[in-house]
């Protein structure tokens, strides 16, 4: 059969799949089956939330995001830390946003841990 499609090959035939297009499939079949199970999970246990001194941490499931919303337009040196962070201000919902990941959610933890030790400033401006 090897023979077959490498002499189609040479005669520019098409060849149905590549050879290695089919090498390791059997692997990446568990991946996504266990992906899947993670996913349901996830769906099933009940939405996270975090509060602290001015902001609020939570779940969008619909979107598949993680938001921080702040009560006061927060300071520059709060939103480089964002930044750093991985969430990105989204205009559309007032919220800093990020894809609904556990490292997003180690992230967010980190960033309130921040704001809860230093008390970092609020901007005086209410626009957002």
């Amino acid at each position: 059969m090897l023979t077959l499609i490498r002499g189609m090959a040479l005669m520019g035939a098409a060849v149905p799949f590549p050879g290695h297009a089919l090498q390791n499939i059997g692997a990446r079949i568990r991946q996504a089956k266990a992906r899947a199970q993670d996913i349901a999970a996830r769906d099933e246990a009940e939405p996270q939330e975090l509060t602290g001194r001015g902001f609020r941490v939570f779940e969008d499931r619909l979107d598949n995001r993680l938001l921080i919303k702040f009560e006061k337009k927060p300071s520059p040196e709060i939103c480089q830390m964002l930044h750093r962070a991985g969430f990105h201000w989204a205009r559309s919902r007032g919220a800093w946003s990020r894809q609904l990941t556990n490292a997003a959610w180690a992230s967010a933890r980190y960033v309130a841990g921040k704001l809860a030790e230093n008390a970092l400033p609020v901007a005086d401006d209410d626009n957002q």
